[in-house]
């Protein structure tokens, strides 16, 4: 970032050469004037750049794009041609709050290309947002003259363009934000899609979170002990009393007994269940034939959340339980029942971060999660193989499909986490990192020293952007994809509205990997045995951190970086404040990729075909899953971890399980 963040020569008389002194990467947050020292224009003015940057962070960093009450909404004009209407409202652009204060057509705006007849074809309709330097000469209310008769201080003020992709982006401290894509045919406008996020406000959420709050907080205290007698015709069972919190309230069952017996071949699930709003306590019994697994994946926790123009209406939970209790089996020819005690199998750990990776900011809908799947299950088991292209290395998750870099036939993979369809999109050529930056999937291609952008929704490349050397690992910063380039020793740093490469940061010897923790970017360095931490602002390296031997994967927890050591087959632990190494934990044989689940580091063994679950607080390994042949990329989709394995051409998919 350049040290004239808002303006490098400004308009009208100032100190300092007339060049904006505020410098983000100097971190001031005031200030503070001394006796008898002067008071400078630049002092005042870099203290109102410092208050600006930190509300437009915060807004852009904690609210994001898009708009709160449908503002510039794209339309088609009626009777249909090749103008269209742009709605009033408001619209997030990069921390700055954009205001249309009454619907107009495009071709009401001022200084925008005509557009052109065209034939058929598709258009990306953006909001151009820009800072304005306003003078006497352009405001003469600013001249003062009913005063002191000479101009003062000049504003600011924020100007906007709707603009089609006719016209170029990428103008210095402008910002932008795809407002639609509309489709012509014979010169007339004849289709509009909506790319904006719309309902962008906290308080258009804070149901659903209440919701998902106390839909998760299920947790088993104390008591519930059983017991059970056989009788001629079967198993019996009695429950004691018991305290469990439930939806967030401290729930007392009374001791209860069954009211039908578990016969031979049968089975039987003891469930806490508490309904309505009044809490109203129960234990279920519930006879099945099925075994434990099969009962699991035949179970589904609904939620359906009403659209937020009909009026609030309580969320719908559909569920035959709460919170797991027991399980017993009893298989034909078996004397003696099988108890398995679920109690401290609570949904506290593993729902919150599920369900919040389903809520829909543009739509309230049904949401079908398996929640039992995800937390009676006492072991993390593969539940799908899925074949894809040859030599699959990096997988990555845009949401609603999971994308696989095909390293062997020069494609990606497209596998919708719900059906598990396959779609195919041809690429550059021996793509490796994949990453998604919310609308597009960016693929390296480490044979032709390119990086491919894909439309998500097309699959269609829109984009390929020259990098370095070798391509690697990819990810991104929230404004920027970083690349890693094997055999430069750098990144290369790219502009994702422009799609062009600003800089190219120098690292460590072979870089493989790379992570993001909302700050910094991370580069495991294979040559090197060391990690990289470069600084997004300023471009440059800030620490270089020593780990085990040739680092392949990096992967960040929300406060630790973890790094594979493929050479060593371990972890590091990496504290990120301190940039110490903080713990070294013993895997699989050869460590390649590497995620995160929200509790849990999952760690692909390359050469003994197997994942590792780790506990990130106890630096555990917690369970070890057999995959496929040869594994090398991970991700997580919010219910499952996808695991590409290279040497047989295919995607195992995990059900993540909920271990202690």
């Amino acid at each position: 970032m350049s040290k004239s963040y808002w303006f490098k020569d400004q308009k009208g008389n100032f100190s300092n050469a007339e060049e904006d002194t505020f410098d983000p990467k100097n971190r001031y947050v005031g200030i503070r004037l001394q006796q008898g020292v002067p008071l400078l224009d630049r002092d005042w003015n870099e203290l109102e750049d410092i208050r600006r940057y930190e509300e437009a962070m915060l807004r852009k960093w904690y609210v994001g794009n898009g708009t709160p009450d449908d503002g510039y909404k794209i339309s088609v004009v009626e009777p249909p041609g090749n103008d269209f209407k742009i709605a009033a409202g408001r619209c997030m652009v990069n921390g700055f709050e954009v205001v249309n204060d009454k619907e107009i057509c495009y071709t009401d705006q001022a200084d925008v290309k005509p557009l052109s007849a065209g034939t058929d074809r598709a258009d990306t309709v953006y909001l151009d947002v820009w800072i304005e330097e306003v003078t006497g000469a352009e405001d003469p209310a600013l001249k003062n003259s009913q005063d002191v008769n000479v101009p003062t201080c000049v504003r600011h003020k924020l100007e906007w363009r709707v603009r089609i992709d006719e016209e170029s982006k990428g103008k210095e401290n402008h910002h932008y934000y795809d407002l639609a894509e509309i489709l012509r045919a014979d010169g007339l406008i004849i289709e509009v899609k909506d790319l904006r996020t719309t309902k962008l406000t906290l308080a258009s959420v804070k149901d659903e979170l209440e919701y998902v709050r106390q839909a998760t907080i299920n947790k088993w205290i104390n008591g519930g002990e059983i017991e059970y007698e056989r009788s001629e015709n079967g198993y019996k069972f009695v429950i004691r009393e018991m305290l469990c919190i439930i939806r967030g309230q401290g729930i007392k069952f009374v001791k209860v007994e069954s009211g039908e017996e578990v016969k031979e071949g049968e089975n039987c699930v003891i469930l806490a269940r508490a309904n309505g709003a009044n809490i109203e306590p129960e234990i279920e019994f519930i006879i099945t034939r099925k075994n434990l697994l099969e009962w699991l994946n035949s179970w589904t926790f609904e939620k359906v959340m009403p659209a937020k123009e009909s009026g609030y209406v309580e969320p719908v939970l559909k569920s035959t339980f709460t919170l797991p209790l027991y399980f017993f089996e009893r298989h034909s020819g078996a004397k003696e029942l099988k108890e398995t005690d679920l109690r401290h199998n609570g949904v506290l750990d593993t729902c919150l971060t599920e369900l919040a990776s389903r809520l829909n900011a543009r739509e309230r809908r049904m949401c079908t999660v398996p929640l039992l799947q995800q937390t009676i299950f006492g072991r993390a088991v593969p539940v799908a193989t899925i074949a894809v292209g040859k030599y699959p290395y990096e997988v990555a998750f845009d949401g609603a499909h999971v994308w696989v870099a095909n390293y062997g036939e020069n494609s990606l993979s497209k596998i919708d986490i719900v059906t598990n369809a396959v779609a195919t999109v041809p690429v550059g050529t021996n793509p490796r990192g994949v990453a998604f930056d919310g609308e597009h999937i960016w693929v390296a291609n480490s044979g032709d020293n390119s990086v491919s952008k894909i439309d998500i929704a097309t699959n269609a490349v829109v984009a390929t952007v020259s990098v370095g050397d070798n391509p690697r690992g990819v990810a991104f910063d929230g404004e920027h994809i970083w690349v890693i380039n094997f055999n430069d020793n750098s990144v290369s740093k790219i502009d994702i509205a422009t799609n062009a490469m600003v800089e190219t940061v120098h690292v460590g010897e072979k870089p493989r990997g790379v992570a993001f923790d909302g700050v910094h970017i991370w580069v495991a360095n294979f040559n090197g045995n060391s990690v990289s931490k470069v600084d997004i602002h300023t471009n440059e390296v800030v620490a270089t951190v020593s780990v085990g031997e040739k680092p392949r994967r990096v992967v960040f927890d929300g406060t630790h970086i973890w790094a594979t050591n493929s050479g060593d087959n371990n972890l590091s632990k990496i504290d990120i404040v301190t940039d110490a190494v903080v713990a070294t934990v013993s895997v699989g044989i050869s460590p390649r990729g590497v995620a995160f689940d929200g509790t849990h580091i999952w760690i692909v063994n390359s050469d003994d075909n197997t994942i590792s679950k780790m506990d990130i607080v106890t630096n555990a390994v917690v369970a070890t899953v057999p995959v496929g042949e040869k594994p090398r990329g991970v991700a997580f989709d919010g219910t499952h971890i996808w695991v590409a394995n290279s040497e047989d051409n295919s995607v195992t998919r995990i059900l993540r399980g909920d271990l202690r």
